[in-house]
């Protein structure tokens, strides 16, 4: 499949594969004063947060290491701070495990550039990346 003849610019954004510091540095620069994602509602944030947190440590970021150190950290505060969090076992404990700096095995460069050219992913393909530790 190719892209429609004139597409607008976040849908020519979204067919092309961004680099990988490109996509890092848009990443971080979406992240609002708050810590987290933006998004339409405190699922979708939560949910972005941790997409794009998983792709940080993808690319070996973490609370103490790494140019996006201290996006880590805030992305990090904005979920254990989160409602959403001490709502949910699975979104508590994913959380306890990236704080250890377990990182389900996914393509987190695809989901995050899907947050980079400000479209949302389905739901379902995060907790289906994320699904592997809960099936063990």
């Amino acid at each position: 499949m190719s892209p429609p003849e004139k597409p607008s610019f976040a849908l020519r954004l979204a067919w092309e594969k961004i680099p990988e510091a490109d996509l890092l540095i848009r990443l971080a620069g979406l992240i609002e004063p708050d810590g987290g994602m933006p998004g339409r509602d405190e699922e979708d944030r939560w949910i972005a947060s941790a997409t794009v947190l998983f792709c940080f440590f993808a690319h070996g970021h973490t609370e103490q290491t790494g140019a996006f150190r201290a996006h880590v950290q805030r992305l990090l505060s904005f979920l254990k701070n989160s409602p959403q969090t001490s709502a949910d076992l699975r979104k508590r404990r994913l959380v306890e495990l990236a704080e250890l700096g377990t990182v389900p095995k996914a393509d987190w460069d695809e989901l995050a550039s899907v947050i980079a050219t400000g479209n949302h992913f389905a739901h379902d393909r995060f907790r289906q990346a994320v699904s592997v530790l809960f099936n063990a």
